[in-house]
């Protein structure tokens, strides 16, 4: 089984092995109200692997610990902006809630990591490990007055109730600011549940709502919300993605072979050890997939310039024009001078015919 998630805004792939994940289905996880939740220092990071089934209404809640009381409002929480982006209302002390969002970075049916955090000065949102929004405010803290239950699958206060819809997985709540190098480094990994400032940790691997970190703040399933089989692996702790992607790879039936090839172009010097599976993947009948497994190849290794630019003109074949476009650009970027040749020849009669 191969499964499709999405980082730094290209699709990615990798091998179901036992990873289980919460099945939402309009019910949602309740962790209680914990003095430990309410995290008072003015660092805090909320993380999650999310799966989005359809639109959702604004408010709909991935990990939320707010009340609103309709005169007062505390707490945070993640949600969904009604459109299709994230959105993280925040309440710093004095200022009243704040909603920054990452517009346009959520596609449905498909699995993306997000974060928010704050550092005393700013709010950051990340979608796949890259800043995708946020707001200046300078504040000592978060506002817990009036103060909720911790909940996973939905945004609840005094008169509102937002369910999520889709899956969601790896829901992480830290006491301290994470870096963009550190989520990038841990969000395709399991944690050990032993980190430094690691608050919660729920990644439903025993198919259970329990926290797997030194806390315990095991929660309990309501109202449908249920755990299963899910198509997002991570890798294990002390496991380089690359070793993931590969036995994805060296599947025989791989029905995201190019999101895999994209996925590994992004990890450098890690990938090198992909290349001669990618070559001998080259030559299918899939064009997009075939630029996908081009490009990817020759990303990780230039020298393969002469496998890459054959495949690359077959594949212009496309009759869709947007993606003739984006390999014409590729072909440019790897030898501008074919641009005379080959490509004109096969770009001119799709534009005179669209």
């Amino acid at each position: 089984m191969v499964a499709l998630f999405v980082i730094s805004n290209s699709p990615s792939v990798v091998v179901a092995l036992d990873n289980k994940a919460l099945l939402v289905n309009g019910g949602y996880v309740d962790l209680q109200e914990k003095d430990h939740f309410k995290i008072k220092n003015r660092q805090i990071t909320l993380e999650a692997w999310i799966y989005q089934e359809k639109p959702l209404p604004v408010w709909s809640g991935i990990f939320s610990c707010v009340w609103d009381s309709g005169s007062d409002e505390g707490g945070y929480a993640l949600m969904s902006d009604g459109k299709s982006g994230l959105m993280f209302e925040f309440v710093p002390n004095s200022y009243g809630a704040l909603l920054p969002t990452a517009p346009d970075t959520i596609v449905l049916k498909r699995w993306h990591h997000v974060a928010a955090t704050y550092d005393g000065l700013k709010i950051r949102l990340y979608v796949n490990g890259k800043e995708k929004g946020g707001q200046a405010v300078e504040s000592d803290g978060i506002d817990y007055d009036p103060s909720n239950s911790l909940s996973i699958g939905r945004f609840q206060d005094n008169d509102e109730n937002f369910r999520w819809d889709g899956m969601i997985d790896e829901v992480r709540l830290w006491s301290v600011t994470r870096s963009p190098d550190q989520i990038k480094a841990t969000m395709q990994k399991r944690l050990k549940g032993d980190e430094a400032g690691l608050v919660g940790y729920w990644n439903f691997d025993d198919e259970s709502p329990n926290d797997r970190s030194v806390y315990g703040n095991h929660g309990t399933l309501h109202e449908g919300a249920e755990i299963g089989p899910a198509d997002l692996i991570l890798a294990g702790s002390n496991e380089p993605i690359s070793a993931v992607l590969v036995r994805a790879l060296e599947q025989t039936d791989i029905k995201n072979l190019g999101e895999i090839a994209e996925t590994l172009s992004q990890l450098g010097l890690e990938a090198t050890v992909a290349v001669p599976i990618l070559q001998a993947k080259l030559g299918g009948d899939d064009p997009k997939v075939q630029f996908q497994v081009a490009s990817a190849l020759y990303k990780i290794d230039p020298l393969t310039k002469k496998m890459v630019v054959p495949v690359l003109i077959e594949s212009l074949k496309v009759s869709d024009l947007n993606l003739r476009t984006q390999i014409a650009s590729k072909l440019y970027e790897i030898s501008p001078s074919l641009v005379g040749n080959e490509i004109i020849s096969q770009i001119i009669p799709a534009l005179q015919s669209s």
